[in-house]
């Protein structure tokens, strides 16, 4: 765990107020190399955070608050997701950013969510979470709509009937995007043809080929994070295994350099959900990107634009809090309704804790002999 103070925001308190120092926590794989997005170490995950305080480093002032970042680092390990949980409990955080994957969310979220501690996660976006509790909300999309943005364009757009599915046994967000996916085309008309599962550690997928080989498919959906997802998918165009069309969500990323090395030259057309693009053609993506690079010398990723979201809301809520405690600042959250962020507009229904938001569809093809994903449309809540 790792305490630091970002230098810009620490400055006087208004004439108005005494001033306070609030600590927020953000959790992540600080320590461990993920090789399933592209967010080695979490970097953009904490760039985008400490870009968003210090570009509200003036509203803050007015309130005479200042920020700590506390970092909750869990590298891979899945016991420190709960040790951190518990640290950040203890801890003097009024609200944690963070548990990138649903896994690990779903591990943490009812540690915070029972001892009153907010849980922000930009990008878990498993079903479970909404049920959690009230101390438990995103800034992203759930699996059942992003599940049910892909099947209607497999059923509707591209007249896909009968589809197969792999996917990882051991991954909470691939068995939650499955079972919305599959809910979905089913009741469609469409027909799930053969059924696979995975493990996230496997490195020979032959037995699965075996079962896909020779079945009358339209399409296959992986939903699997982007390396398990590539290698899945290499070794089925490797075995015989061509459908028309290869689908998956945002596990998969919107940069997806990684899937591109992986199937390299091979053959192929898929679609995947994304929660943003750097082709996003509106002002607040490209000032965000534009900002983004003169900071850190690179282009965002999805990650790092989710945790920027997620961020400005909870400045949002630290600003127009009563009290800054931890009861408070939810209570502030929650009566956000709606927010416009640079992923798109996030409406919060009534009595829901996951946004109405817009997603992207991606338009992948031919490997590294078409590099640049385009955006295909972009598709409201």
């Amino acid at each position: 765990m790792r305490l630091f103070v970002l230098a810009s925001l620490l400055f006087a308190a208004s004439p108005a107020s005494a001033g306070q120092t609030v600590v927020i926590g953000i959790a992540a794989n600080f320590s461990a190399m993920s090789d399933s997005t592209s967010n080695p170490y979490a970097n953009y995950f904490r760039d985008a955070i400490e870009m968003a305080f210090d570009e509200n480093k003036a509203l803050l002032a007015s309130k005479g608050i200042t920020v700590k970042l506390k970092e909750f680092d869990y590298g891979d390990d899945k016991l420190k997701v709960i040790e951190t949980a518990n640290a950040a409990v203890k801890s003097d955080a009024l609200a944690v950013i963070g548990y990138i994957y649903s896994s690990d969310a779903l591990l943490a979220g009812p540690i915070l969510n029972k001892n009153g501690l907010l849980l922000l996660s930009p990008t878990a976006t498993a079903d479970r979470l909404e049920t959690i509790g009230r101390y438990v909300r995103r800034t992203c999309f759930d699996d059942s709509h992003q599940g049910k943005i892909l099947a209607d364009y497999a059923f509707k757009s591209q007249k896909a009937r009968s589809i197969g599915i792999i996917y990882a046994a051991d991954c909470a967000y691939c068995n939650s995007l499955r079972t919305a996916f599959k809910e979905h085309f089913e009741s469609l008309g469409g027909k799930i043809v053969v059924e696979q599962t995975v493990l996230s550690n496997d490195a020979d997928f032959g037995d699965a080929v075996a079962a896909f080989k020779g079945k009358p498919l339209d399409a296959v959906f992986v939903p699997n994070y982007e390396r398990v997802a590539a290698t899945i998918i290499s070794q089925m165009l490797d075995g015989g295994v061509k459908p028309r069309l290869w689908l998956g969500g945002d596990g998969w990323g919107d940069s997806v350099d990684l899937f591109y090395r992986i199937v390299s030259a091979r053959k192929f057309t898929a679609y995947a959900i994304s929660h943003w693009h750097a082709q996003l053609d509106t002002p607040q993506s490209k000032a965000f990107t534009v900002e983004f690079v003169r900071r850190y010398g690179k282009p965002p990723v999805d990650t790092a634009v989710l945790a920027y979201d997620a961020a400005r809301l909870l400045i949002q809520g630290l600003a127009s809090a009563k009290k800054l405690d931890r009861t408070s600042l939810l209570e502030s959250i929650e009566k956000i309704s709606a927010f416009e962020g640079v992923t798109g507009k996030l409406s919060y229904p009534a009595n829901r804790r996951t946004p109405v938001k817009p997603g992207v569809l991606l338009r992948l093809e031919n490997g590294a002999n078409s590099r640049h994903s385009r955006i295909e449309r972009v598709i409201g809540g």
